[in-house]
C-alpha cells in the first residue's frame, strides 16, 4: 500500500506546490505505514513481575508468534517495588483498584514513582503500566512497552492533519 501510494505520488506528479496539501497528507499516510512496521519488528511488550523490596531491570517477553517462546530484556535502569497496596470493594474480596510504589535505580539517579490504573511510568523509551497482582498482595505484575515508531506514526498524524486543514484553503 505504502509503495503504491509513492507511485501515485509520483505518477500524477502530486509533489507539484499546486498539490501539496494532498501530498502531505498522502505522505502522511506513508509515515504512519512506517511507523507501524517500527513497531512490529522493533517493538517490545513483556511483563516486569517484582515482590515488596525487590529489585529488577529484567522484563519476560513474549514473542506474538508462538507464546511459548519467552525472550528476556535487560531495561538498563532497576525498579525496585517498595510497596504494593490493593483497594478492595467495600464488603467483598474484589479488588477496585491496586498502585505500585516503585524507585526507579538509574546508576546514581533515584526517583520515586506511584504506579496505578492510567498513570503510567515513562522512563527511556519505556512505558510501564499496572498489569496485575500476586493473589498474597506482596508483589506486582507491571507491563513493560518499548515502541521506537510511536513518534514516526505522531509525525505521521500531523502531516496528515496539516494536509487536510490547507487542502480546505486551497484552491
Amino acid at each position: 500500500l505504502g509503495i503504491l501510494i509513492i507511485y501515485n505520488l509520483y505518477a500524477y506528479r502530486v509533489y507539484k506546490i499546486q498539490k501539496l496539501p494532498s501530498f502531505l497528507f498522502h505522505i502522511g499516510f506513508v509515515v504512519i505505514l512506517l511507523g507501524a512496521g517500527i513497531t512490529r519488528y522493533f517493538g517490545k511488550n513483556g511483563i516486569l513481575h517484582i515482590r515488596n523490596g525487590e529489585t529488577s531491570s529484567v522484563i519476560m517477553l513474549q514473542n506474538k508468534a508462538n507464546p511459548a517462546d519467552v525472550g528476556i530484556l535487560d531495561m538498563k535502569f532497576k525498579i525496585r517495588l517498595d510497596k504494593f497496596v490493593m483497594h478492595k470493594y467495600p464488603g467483598t474480596k474484589q479488588a477496585s483498584s491496586y498502585d505500585s510504589f516503585v524507585t526507579v535505580i538509574d546508576g546514581d539517579k533515584h526517583f520515586k514513582y506511584h504506579i496505578y490504573m492510567n498513570h503510567i511510568l515513562k522512563y527511556k523509551g519505556f512505558r510501564i503500566y499496572q498489569m496485575a497482582y500476586d493473589p498474597d498482595e506482596k508483589g506486582t505484575v507491571l507491563s513493560v512497552n518499548h515502541d521506537p515508531g510511536t513518534w514516526p506514526t505522531y509525525i505521521g498524524y500531523i502531516l496528515m492533519t496539516l494536509g487536510m486543514i490547507w487542502s480546505l484553503f486551497a484552491p
